[in-house]
């Protein structure tokens, strides 16, 4: 196999594998035959396996962690232009591709009024296909909106001053920028105001490597 200095020792790698490919703190190492992971080290073979096995989980656990949010509080608009909806953003790396959700919770002042919905995409996405779902009084009339430009407009509820659930989901693709997707909401006319509630939440669980 071959194998170089790096200071006073001679480290090897597998064939193929070169070191840059190993974890941080295992550059310099040798793959046994029986799958076993090696430090030399001032003379010494070390048994790093478990260790090496514990650094690759880890970073595989946690690029796959879901981005994830709660609205912390009440926040109510009577704009019928969509305005940021806080704290309902869910961070994207880049070159990746997510599944997304979130679950708007609503009311409005008015059962004549609803609430509208926009999507803001990451800088320079890809590819997105998404639904966004507001109920509505009438039975069959939920909407439906698969692009990030216009609004999701929400029909007449069925009571005032009554929570309800919009719901948007997607997959979304980013390039070579990271950047988030977000909520904005508005009410449908400016006479009613339209209250996102605190505990309205978004995900977004890594599907690529």
């Amino acid at each position: 196999m071959p194998g170089f200095y790096a200071g006073e020792n001679v480290y090897y790698c597998p064939p193929g594998v070169s070191h840059t490919e190993t974890p941080a703190g295992f550059e310099y190492c040798i793959e046994k035959e029986n799958g076993h992971w090696f430090n030399y080290d001032n003379g010494t073979w070390i048994d790093r396996t478990k260790e090496y096995i514990d650094t690759y989980a880890i970073a595989l656990v946690q690029a796959r962690l879901p981005s994830y949010s709660v609205k912390p509080s009440d926040q109510s608009t009577t704009s019928t232009t969509p305005v940021a909806a806080d704290a309902l953003s869910l961070a994207l790396a880049a070159n990746s591709t997510y599944f997304f959700r979130f679950d708007v919770i609503f009311r409005s002042s008015n059962a004549s009024g609803s609430i509208k919905i926009e999507m803001v995409p990451p800088a320079g996405v890809v590819s997105s296909t998404f639904v966004i779902q507001i109920p509505s009084a009438v039975l069959g009339a939920m909407t439906y909106i698969t692009s990030f430009d216009p609004a999701g407009e929400g029909a007449a509820i069925i009571s005032t001053d009554t929570n309800y659930v919009a719901t948007i989901t997607g997959i979304i693709s980013t390039g070579a920028t990271p950047g988030s997707v977000a909520v904005k909401f508005g009410t449908t006319n400016s006479n009613f105001t339209c209250t996102i509630k605190a505990g309205s939440y978004g995900f977004a669980n890594k599907l690529t490597a």
